[in-house]
């Protein structure tokens, strides 16, 4: 009767530990000696096309390759970008991709950039290219008009800049005890409002902390929960009781259809119902004294 009492206190523990993570406060503010609704100023430097120049003759190993976010977004007749930066020689290379024919995609442009800053994290959604620099800010660059634009309250340092699916744009600064989010709306094809800003405070249950696109995930040994940063709410709880999560580094991926979420820590890849919260199943390696088996 007693080990049967201390599993009962146990699972209400383990309980009442997955229901704290959703006690998150989120603070919509602006800033309050900014009354202006304009959010875009010109760039501090310039990017203009550099005629003549094949991505052959000047690709290097440190390259980064830059693809589009949300391609199932998309409507039929937008065009589809992917992007290269060549770190090493300030280029910004272009191709217009077919995803319905396998072949070689078509280049379109380069452009030189005169940046005197370090460049990194960098996003796609169709024709706008963001990224941030150390000491300027955040700038979104429009692929259409050659033409970029920086970011207004964007000279701080974030941890995330990131595109939502219907194109916002979201910097997160990361803190020990909350996140703040500057959210930036993207209407008619265009960012031009006030930015909202949220404080979340992180539940002193989390262990780690992940976003990856439009979700903010909170783990502990007991679960975690999903948070949606197009809609500033809970979505989702996760029941999961596994102790790797917090001793190793782990990646999360869902599906386009947003169904299935894979949350791949070690060795082993975890398969979740997006829309029920309920372990799947998993694949992986497993080791049992001495003998791995899949």
């Amino acid at each position: 009767m007693e080990g049967e009492k201390e599993q009962s206190q146990r699972s209400d523990v383990n309980e009442m530990d997955v229901e704290s993570l959703k006690e998150i406060n989120v603070k919509s503010t602006t800033e309050d000696d900014d009354k202006s609704t304009i959010i875009i100023t010109s760039a501090p430097f310039t990017l203009k096309k550099k005629q003549n120049t094949k991505y052959n003759n000047d690709h290097d190993i440190n390259d980064e390759l830059i693809v589009p976010q949300y391609i199932e977004t998309y409507n039929k007749e937008e065009m589809i970008y992917a992007v290269i930066y060549n770190r090493k020689n300030r280029l910004i290379f272009v191709w217009s991709v077919n995803i319905e024919k396998n072949e070689q995609q078509q280049f379109d442009v380069c452009f030189e950039h005169d940046i005197n800053d370090y460049i990194r994290n960098f996003a796609l959604y169709k024709n706008f290219l963001l990224f941030q620099t150390n000491k300027n800010g955040v700038f979104i660059f429009d692929l259409n008009k050659d033409q970029p634009f920086q970011l207004k309250d964007s000279q701080k340092y974030f941890y995330k800049v990131e595109f939502l699916p219907n194109g916002d744009v979201i910097l997160v600064q990361s803190y020990s005890k909350y996140y703040k989010i500057y959210k930036y709306l993207f209407e008619n094809n265009n960012y031009a409002t006030t930015p909202q800003i949220y404080d979340i405070n992180v539940p002193k249950s989390s262990k780690k902390e992940i976003i990856y696109q439009s979700k903010l995930f909170f783990f502990n040994e007991f679960g975690f929960i999903q948070w949606d940063l197009s809609k500033m709410s809970v979505e989702m709880e996760y029941k999961f009781l596994e102790y790797d999560v917090l001793n190793y580094s782990f990646n999360v991926v869902i599906n386009k259809n947003q169904t299935l979420l894979a949350l791949n820590i070690f060795k082993k890849i975890d398969i979740f119902s997006m829309e029920t919260g309920v372990w799947i199943s998993r694949y992986g390696w497993y080791y049992f004294y001495g003998t791995s088996i899949f």
